[in-house]
């Protein structure tokens, strides 16, 4: 008889400690794999997003100093005067 209450004794700890564990609770004697630090998420598409601005930016830098350059020649252009006339 003492061993079957002993028995029903643990049975009901070890489901109340599973109970406790699965809650996330403080069960005190339980020991649980939810207590344990998960490794830190390494997140990589902030990598790439910003890859993609840098990018962004020394394009549209190079492609106004182009443009720049462009406008600079043609404004620089003169043509020749035309002939006088004696």
């Amino acid at each position: 008889m003492a061993a079957e209450k002993l028995a029903e004794i643990s049975r009901w700890s070890s489901i109340q400690a599973g109970i406790a564990a699965a809650a996330g609770g403080g069960y005190p004697g339980a020991v649980s794999e939810m207590n344990e630090n998960p490794p830190p998420v390494r997140y990589h598409w902030p990598w790439w997003v910003l890859a993609a601005v840098l990018l962004f930016f020394a394009l549209a830098v190079l492609w106004m100093s182009l443009a720049v350059r462009r406008e600079r020649e043609e404004r620089g252009f003169n043509p020749p005067p035309p002939p006088q006339a004696r």
